[in-house]
């Protein structure tokens, strides 16, 4: 009843109250903050929508507001200059200048989403276009120099906005997601994000960061939607242009036959992968247009709002459901955000008058606030098990085949400090949640402005199965007895170690944190548990930097900090004066290996960058997170997994054996071949007997005795037993991942004009330099590469008009791709005589068809094509290992013969190759009556010849009978 009655009270305020409250423009005086939603004209230009709209934000507070476009201000892609009808184009995308300059010119802000006819097929350079139209025509009326309103234009690259404290903005280009690239070569030009792996790393850490606070993701596709783009169609549709002609075009149109309709295939990846990132981690609001109707949708946990057009005439829709909302009319969606996060959303038709209003579903709290006030603290220390949930204690003969890591470590009680967050470091206030898929974390300030890390030990397995596998409770809880694999306190035993070889790391320390006032809003979350404080990587606003954060003595100037992204950013856009230091990032690799901490993706690691005497800014390792070090992943049944899921094999016992370096390394695939490039033989191979020395018996068992007796007792000895010999042995091991490294090398150019002079010796050996194409510029990168340790090169060229010169007698003892990037590149032969073609064949060049220019006076392989991930850089690619794995196979027929054998598959990955270079499988059968034998073998080869995919198969059977009929006889 109760429930009933606030229904009736809901309903009764949004049709009398709410509306006119909500046509009222929000108090600056408040801290309300406005996002407004609007879709673009569709071609009609000037609009009453938008005459409106400009009119409604005279009265908006322009440093508390935002105003989003969401795609599709023309009626088809804006042409270059001086072609037809490009006067035409402009003057339907001024409409939306016009509309929002004054909000501009007084410090207001507009973000353009590209939508799908102004990003179309082939339309990377018509949307490029309409970014550069869209900035100079707002800069000519008068808005400030060096405004972007369509970041990322071209890219996959999430934008995300910090609004308030309280309020974030997703900026998604979800047209980029929608684009075929075989016929848009200079797709992803330039951009950070190529891949969908990466922009999937990209929205979940964004959703991450704001899975307690309210975020806003904008993207010109929708989730769901009741118009035709979601696939309703009213009776009327199945009339045009005729009679069974529309009905046919309405089935074509909502199975997935016609590009951009919600259940086409490049749609509805792009849809199931936001909404179950999405469901996996909180509650947001997807605000999008694409159809040109406005509307309020439910869809799961999520809310969704469609801005629909600011043309003259609305687009059809079909009726909702209960509590949603549609409607066929042009206008705009207004958001408003109170302080706290939650907020309201209202449709405005056309002359401004409200058409539908509704309160937003509360932001989701991570955690339930207790009620009352904290009680007093206890007496320190305090006992506490490391993790605060149950822990499975298995049977022996159920742990041979589930491993039983370090799970009796995790239940034992041990005394621990205080933290009391009033005291600590001088006072930590607690700013934020902490992004972590697999643990809960919290980011504090100290009275400084020094940025403080602190995590619960305890894991938290919600959110690593994908949606909907993270709502089932038996497997959540398997994972959780997985983290076991991990020790409680390996954290504690890395800093000594890293210490003693060099590598800057932060300082962790375990403590209890009680429950306390000081928590604010997280209390609830955190609170009566053990967690792991540690200083960030981050300057402070008064003080230094600590001394392993790389930091100097008081006074002198304190080294920039840079997350991973950041730094290739900087390092690629000069690498002349921006270098990473590589021998101190071979250190931190080679005790990653030494502590068997197989996870060092790119998020593990910050820079410390300093510049030098020489002009030259070194960026210095900063190893973090050591959750994985020491893992004990001892398991029989993961050892079975090996054999059929290879990235399986990353996961192993840690023991005295480095195991295969390949696959221990996999998950820094991305990450060593840019990090780890310059560093010959024996340089590498004296650092790592630096290490070795580094790690003395003496320091391995003082970093031991940073855990405390009773775990020591269970684990510690055979840990330090096996951190000596692993250090005793390094040098086998850095020998080995030379060797994975050297195979295939990645050398890197810049955003400028480069030259990559190739010398090729009568050894086998090639000389590389890479420089600038100026004058007397000096290399910025230079080693001689032997065939004996490397087989293939990859020169990327990136951004510029570049030069390939070829110097010496080709040979090919060495595979050699070129892949041009952007700007006009040359390849020729340096010096050979007049009329003499040098040939060669070892080097292949990869650029869009009219991107390279390949001199008559040599002869190399011409891989120019339209296709954009040819000619682009992506930092995991070709860095794959080969790899091989085996299914068994029971077939059983109906009949009285079966099956029984297996099926072997080895896959070699291939540069500029997708999805592999070559697949080999083999397959056996037996029999079980006949012993009769089947053989198959099937290899496929991807674009082997003339850029299709071909495929061989042979099949070999014995008789295997068991009943033979002849015929009739003609007795």
């Amino acid at each position: 009843m109760t429930h009933f009655l606030e229904r009736i009270f809901l309903v009764v305020a949004v049709l009398f109250f709410p509306r006119w409250a909500l046509a009222q423009p929000p108090d600056p005086s408040s801290g309300d903050y406005t996002v407004l939603l609007v879709g673009g004209s569709h071609g009609d230009g000037a609009t009453p929508a938008l005459q409106q709209l400009e009119a409604r934000l005279k009265d908006v507070d322009p440093k508390r507001a935002v105003v989003v476009f969401t795609g599709n201000y023309s009626a088809q892609a804006l042409p270059p200059e001086n072609e037809p009808g490009r006067a035409q184009i402009e003057r339907e995308i001024l409409a939306h200048v016009t509309a929002t300059q004054d909000f501009v010119a007084r410090g207001g802000t507009v973000y353009f989403l590209p939508g799908h006819r102004d990003f179309p097929d082939q339309g990377t350079p018509a949307v490029r276009r309409l970014r550069k139209f869209l900035n100079r025509s707002f800069e000519a009326a008068g808005a400030k120099a060096g405004l972007d309103v369509m970041p990322n234009s071209a890219c996959g690259t999430p934008l995300l906005v910090d609004l308030t404290d309280k309020v974030g903005l997703l900026l998604i280009n979800s047209q980029w997601w929608m684009q075929e690239p075989d016929g848009d070569p200079a797709l992803n030009e330039g951009c950070a994000t190529k891949t969908g792996r990466a922009f999937y790393e990209d929205l979940t850490d964004a959703l991450r960061e704001y899975r307690d606070r309210r975020l806003v993701v904008a993207s010109h596709h929708p989730l769901v939607s009741y118009g035709e783009f979601g696939g309703a169609f009213g009776p009327a549709a199945h009339f045009s242009p005729a009679p069974l002609v529309g009905t046919a075009s309405v089935f074509a149109r909502q199975s997935g036959l016609v590009p951009q309709y919600l259940n086409y295939p490049r749609v509805r990846s792009y849809v199931e992968l936001l909404h179950d990132e999405a469901e996996t981690n909180g509650a947001y609001l997807f605000a999008s247009g694409h159809d040109g109707n406005l509307q309020y949708l439910g869809v799961d946990q999520q809310t969704q709002v469609i801005s629909g057009s600011s043309a003259l005439v609305g687009a059809p829709t079909t009726r909702p459901g209960n509590g949603e909302f549609a409607a066929a009319s042009p206008g705009w969606a207004e958001l408003v955000f109170e302080p706290s996060g939650a907020g309201s959303v209202r449709f405005s038709s056309p002359d401004g008058s409200p058409l539908f209003a509704q309160q937003l579903p509360a932001v989701t709290r991570v955690g339930q606030a207790p009620e009352g006030p904290a009680a007093p603290f206890p007496e320190q220390p305090v006992a506490a098990a490391y993790s605060s949930k149950p822990v499975w204690q298995l049977p022996g003969v159920v742990r041979f085949f589930t491993g039983s890591y370090y799970s009796e470590a995790y239940t034992l009680k041990l005394p621990y400090p205080l933290l009391d967050l009033t005291r600590e470091e001088g006072g930590l206030t607690p700013v934020r949640l902490g992004g972590g898929i697999q643990t809960k974390s919290l980011r504090l300030v100290d009275e400084r402005g020094g940025e403080w890390s602190m995590r619960s030990t305890t894991k938290d397995a919600s959110r690593l199965p994908p949606y909907p596998w993270n709502k089932i409770r038996p497997l959540e809880r398997a994972i959780d007895y997985g983290y076991t694999a991990s020790h409680p306190e390996a954290a504690l035993a890395v800093p000594p170690l890293a210490a003693a070889v060099g590598v800057l790391h932060p300082e962790p320390r375990l403590m209890y944190l009680p429950d306390q006032e000081a928590l604010g809003e997280y209390r609830g979350l955190f609170g009566d548990e053990l967690v792991l404080l540690e200083q960030r990587a981050h300057v402070s606003d008064e003080g230094e930097l600590p001394e392993n954060f790389g930091g100097r003595p008081a006074g002198e100037e304190q080294p920039r900090i840079k997350q991973y992204n950041a730094m290739v950013e900087a390092v690629l856009e000069d690498p002349a004066t921006q270098r990473v230091d590589q021998e101190a990032m071979l250190r931190a690799r080679l005790l990653d290996m030494v502590i068997g901490d197989w996870d060092r993706h790119r998020g593990q690691w910050r820079f410390a960058a300093t510049k030098g005497a020489d002009g030259i800014t070194q960026y210095v390792p900063i190893a973090l997170d050591r959750d994985q070090a020491f893992g004990q992943y001892d398991a029989a049944g993961l050892d079975l997994a090996k054999v059929v899921l290879p990235r399986a094999r990353s996961l192993n016992p840690f023991n005295a054996e480095y195991g295969n370096v390949a696959w221990f390394n996999y998950n820094a695939r991305d990450v060593d071949p840019f990090v780890l490039n310059r560093i010959p033989h024996d340089r590498w191979m004296a650092i790592a007997e630096e290490v070795k020395a580094a790690l003395t018996d003496q320091v391995i068992d003082e970093a031991m005795k940073t855990w405390r007796p009773e775990t020591y007792a269970l684990d510690g000895a055979r840990i330090a037993e096996a951190l000596k010999v692993r250090s005793a042995t390094l040098p086998q091991a850095a020998e080995a991942y030379y060797a994975v490294l050297s195979k295939n090398v990645d050398v890197l150019g810049s955003a400028g004009d480069d030259v990559f002079d190739l010398w090729f010796r009568n050894d086998g050996g090639i000389e590389v330099a890479a420089r600038a194409r100026e004058p007397g510029s000096r290399p910025y990168y230079e080693r001689t590469f032997h065939p004996s340790e490397t087989a293939e090169l990859r020169l990327y060229a990136l951004q510029g008009n570049d030069l390939l010169a070829v110097h010496g007698t080709p040979h090919r003892q060495m595979a050699i791709g070129f892949v041009g990037g952007e700007g006009q590149d040359t390849v020729l032969a340096n010096g050979p005589p007049p009329g003499t073609v040098v040939d060669a064949p070892a080097i292949r060049v990869f650029d869009q068809p009219d991107g390279a220019r390949i001199d008559p006076n040599i002869s190399v392989k011409d891989e120019r094509s339209v296709e954009a991930r040819l000619n682009q850089y992506e930092p995991e690619a070709g860095h794959e290992p080969n790899y091989g794995f085996f299914l068994p196979m029971v077939t059983l027929t109906s009949g009285s013969e079966n099956w029984i054998g297996g099926s072997y598959t080895h896959v070699f990955p291939g540069f500029k190759k997708e999805p592999f270079a070559s697949s080999h499988q083999l397959t056996a059968l037996l029999a079980t009556q006949t012993f009769g034998v089947m053989a198959e073998y099937r290899g496929l080869f991807p674009e082997s010849l003339a850029m299709m995919d071909q495929q061989l198969d042979v099949h070999v059977q014995t008789p295997s009978y068991t009943r033979n009929f002849y015929g009739l006889t003609n007795t």
